[in-house]
């Protein structure tokens, strides 16, 4: 059967079927769903993204990336692996991840100093990190300074408090920005 008409009235036609074709795409009835009640620019579980007139997607809360454009020409290469720094040293070759530090005890007010060997630190890099109690759970303010160099940076860690000594492990998290 064709129809040859540019405009068609189904007004109140609910059409029940496993699949549908348009153009020689076949949608399943799930696949629809996914479509049916979307806002432009809030993700909604379930729901296709579409972004809004700006290009915008609010609420999306996490999201699993393998390679991220930031802008013209560059790019970030992270993942959730997590490296295990022994003797004050890491390795890694991502531009994000989280390390965590040997079991370690820090006197009072004294430094835990992490060299950070990483191929994809310039002299010129941001390099921002994070730190945060490991096993470590006895809340001692800590406070963390990067210095950046070609291919590594330091982390130092200092020990805020006066009296007790940092006893267990800690998580650094970091993130390189290219200059």
């Amino acid at each position: 059967m064709a129809i040859n008409s540019k405009t068609i009235d189904f007004s109140g036609l609910d059409v029940k079927c496993d699949s549908m074709t348009l153009g020689g795409n076949a949608m399943s009835g799930t696949e629809f769903g996914f479509l049916d009640g979307v806002t432009a620019g809030t993700a909604t579980a379930s729901k296709a993204l579409v972004v809004d007139a700006n290009k915008d997607i609010s609420t999306i809360r996490n999201a699993t990336v393998t390679s991220l454009v930031l802008a013209a020409g560059g790019s970030i290469d992270s993942d959730s692996g997590t490296a295990t720094a022994t003797a004050g040293a890491a390795t890694l070759s991502k531009m994000a991840g989280v390390i965590t530090t040997e079991a370690l005890t820090t006197a009072a007010a004294a430094a835990y100093t992490l060299t950070l060997t990483n191929t994809t630190i310039a002299a010129a890099d941001l390099v921002f990190a994070s730190v945060a109690n490991g096993t470590n759970s006895a809340g001692i303010p800590l406070v963390g300074r990067i210095t950046p160099g070609a291919g590594s940076c330091t982390i130092m860690v200092n020990n805020q408090h006066a009296a007790d000594a940092l006893n267990g492990t800690l998580k650094i998290s970091f993130l390189v920005i290219k200059a």
